[in-house]
């Protein structure tokens, strides 16, 4: 995060973006942690939940398969995130006129 906000600084004193741009950019940041983490945990359902199959399994298969899970939800929980935070920047920040040397 260090190295973000420096290049936000120094994009802020070039005039390329304004402080509004970066409260968009840090509030999308915030969407792809927050639901990459909730897809992770929805492995722990299936670490308990697992144990009252008949006959349970070991305790080996039910940790390789809430990691399993965890992982499946946090990569989706994290392309969700990343795609709500295209969007919300995609609306919120309008387009900046570049030039090209």
């Amino acid at each position: 995060m260090a190295g973000f906000i420096s290049v936000c600084g120094l994009a802020l004193t070039a005039g390329d973006i304004t402080r509004e741009d970066i409260e968009i950019l840090k509030r999308s940041y915030r969407w792809m942690t927050i639901s990459s983490f909730v897809g992770w945990m929805s492995g722990i359902p299936v670490f308990f939940l697992s144990k009252r199959r008949v006959p349970p399994p070991p305790l080996v298969m039910r940790i390789f398969a809430s990691t399993l899970v965890g992982m499946t939800g946090g990569f989706m929980g994290f392309t969700a995130g990343g795609a709500a935070a295209a969007m919300e920047v995609n609306k919120k920040m309008p387009d900046a006129t570049r030039c090209v040397s």
